[in-house]
Order: C-alpha cells, then structure tokens, then sequence
C-alpha cells in the first residue's frame, strides 16, 4: 500500500477560548474522496482552513505529498502564493 496523501495529527485550533478542533486526527489515502460532516460549529471550516494552510495551529503535524504544516515550520503550500 503506498503512503497516505494527507496525514493530520492531533490538531488543536482555539479562538479565544473556544476550542474549535481539540486533537483531530485524519488520514486519507491517495485517489479517495472525503466528505466532512458535523452540526454548526463543529470545525469543518477550521479545518479545511488548516489544510489549505490558512490558518496555522499552534500544535499539531498535517503533512501531504506536497506541504507540511507545523507551529515551527514556514507556511507552505496553498496559502503562500
């Protein structure tokens, strides 16, 4: 089986302090089509914000075949051009 195109581990996002992802966890493997679903206010925004890098966690690992994303690491990929 070859490596996973999108690898998201234990993301934390708050806004003040209303947490809007508390340690999500995801994993989609290349060529699948993912839906994400939840009532208002869930964090589906927040974290497709997060994988297209336009909105940076200050803990967590998200990585694909073409960026990762980390507190310590430079912004990449979709939100730097």
């Amino acid at each position: 089986m070859s490596a996973p195109a999108v690898v998201v581990e234990d993301v934390h996002v708050a806004y003040g302090t209303t947490w809007a992802l508390d340690g999500v966890d995801l994993v989609a493997a290349a060529g699948t089509t993912l839906g994400v679903l939840g009532h208002n206010g869930a964090g589906k925004t927040t974290l497709i914000r997060t994988l297209t890098t336009l909105v940076r966690p200050p803990s967590a690992a998200c990585r694909s075949r073409a960026w990762t994303l980390s507190p310590t690491l430079p912004r990449s990929g979709a939100g730097s051009g």
